[in-house]
C-alpha cells in the first residue's frame, strides 16, 4: 500500500493503536490512582476545615459564655465597689459623729444642770416602758438612745464585781449603775 507523498497507512494505524494503548495503559495505571489520591485529599481536607469550623464555633462559644460570666462578675464586683463605698461613707460618717459626740461630751463633763440644749445635742430618743411592780418595788424600763452610739446597755451587776460598777467621775462625786433588772 504506497500512497502518493509516502503515506503510510499501516504506520498510522499502528501508531494510532500504540497511542490508544499507551493512553488506555496510563489512564488505568495513572489516572485512576491519581483520581482516587486527589479526592482522598480532598475529603481529608474538607474534613480539616469541618473539624477547624467546629472548634471554631466551640471555642467562639466558649468565648461568649466567658464574656458573659466576665460581665456578671463586674457587675458583682461593681456592685460590691457601691456597697463598700457606701459602707465606707457611712462609717465616715459615723466616726465623724462620733468625734462630734465626744466632743459634745467633753463639752459637758463639768455641767452642773441638765439643759434642753444638752439632751437634744447628746440624746437621741429615749424610750420609757410600763412600770412593773414586784414584790413590793415598782421598776420601770427606760432605755436612752444617744446620738451616734445608741443605747448603753448597762452591765449585769451580778457578773461584775461592785469596784467595777462604781465610777469616781470627781472628787466627792461617785455614780453606781444598775442593770436593768434590778433597782439600787
Amino acid at each position: 500500500m504506497n500512497i502518493p507523498l509516502n503515506i503510510d497507512w499501516q504506520q498510522i494505524l499502528l501508531h494510532v493503536l500504540n497511542f490508544v494503548i499507551l493512553f488506555g495503559g496510563l489512564y488505568f495505571l495513572l489516572y485512576k490512582p491519581v483520581k482516587n489520591f486527589m479526592a482522598k485529599r480532598e475529603a481529608h481536607y474538607a474534613e480539616m476545615a469541618q473539624k477547624a469550623q467546629s472548634e471554631l464555633d466551640s471555642a467562639e462559644k466558649i468565648k461568649a459564655d466567658y464574656q458573659e460570666q466576665l460581665k456578671s462578675v463586674e457587675g458583682e464586683i461593681s456592685a460590691k465597689i457601691k456597697a463598700l463605698r457606701l459602707e465606707l461613707k457611712k462609717d465616715e460618717s459615723k466616726r465623724m459623729d462620733i468625734d462630734d459626740f465626744l466632743e459634745t461630751v467633753r463639752r459637758y463633763t463639768d455641767a452642773t444642770t441638765i439643759t434642753k440644749r444638752m439632751v437634744a445635742e447628746l440624746i437621741d430618743h429615749i424610750e420609757v416602758y410600763h412600770a412593773e411592780k414586784q414584790d413590793g418595788v415598782t421598776n420601770q424600763r427606760v432605755d436612752i438612745h444617744y446620738n451616734c452610739i445608741g443605747a448603753f446597755d448597762v452591765p449585769d451587776r451580778r457578773k461584775i464585781p461592785e469596784a467595777d460598777i462604781i465610777m469616781e467621775t470627781r472628787k466627792g462625786v461617785a455614780l453606781s449603775y444598775a442593770p436593768e433588772q434590778v433597782a439600787v
